[in-house]
């Protein structure tokens, strides 16, 4: 994990880097990065921890209790493969309980996106409901916003 650096960001500086995320950008045409974030904003849990796995499972377990939307957990060392392996574990493992599970890592490539908003600092992982994701995506295929991702399919 060549990229990140020796020391974890605060909670407010991912706070102030998920603030970036809601604002509209010219090169997305007008769109923010993530366009509902600001709707859920105040529904989003920001977790610290060397244990990300027990916060996913937190979330999974708790998110209607605490009227959460989607979490958002750092502070865990893992490198971009062993990221990669575990996400896709937890998106089987939660398959049938409404939650999916998104990475974002330092040493990504590439970013689907022409802006570069990934966290270079540290791993993220995002879980979010399902349901709530799915009917944002259908809601921006009816928008021009898909039409500035980058095809990787090529």
């Amino acid at each position: 994990m060549a990229k990140t650096s020796g020391s974890y960001p605060t909670k407010s500086e991912i706070s102030a880097w998920l603030d970036t995320l809601q604002i509209p950008k010219k090169q997305m045409g007008g769109f923010a990065i993530c366009p509902y974030l600001l709707k859920n904003r105040n529904q989003i849990h920001i977790v610290q921890t060397t244990d990300p796995r027990t916060s996913i499972f937190n979330f999974v377990n708790l998110h209607t209790l605490f009227n959460l939307s989607a979490v958002v957990v750092y502070g865990f060392r893992w490198s971009y493969s062993m990221m990669e392996h575990q996400t896709a574990e937890m998106n089987c493992l939660y398959e049938d309980r409404n939650v999916q599970v998104l990475m974002m890592h330092p040493d990504a490539v590439a970013e689907p996106l022409p802006i570069k908003y990934n966290y270079k600092r540290c791993p993220i992982l995002i879980a979010q409901l399902r349901d709530q994701l799915e009917l944002s995506r259908k809601e921006l295929q009816k928008s021009n916003y898909y039409k500035k991702y980058h095809r990787t399919d090529k």
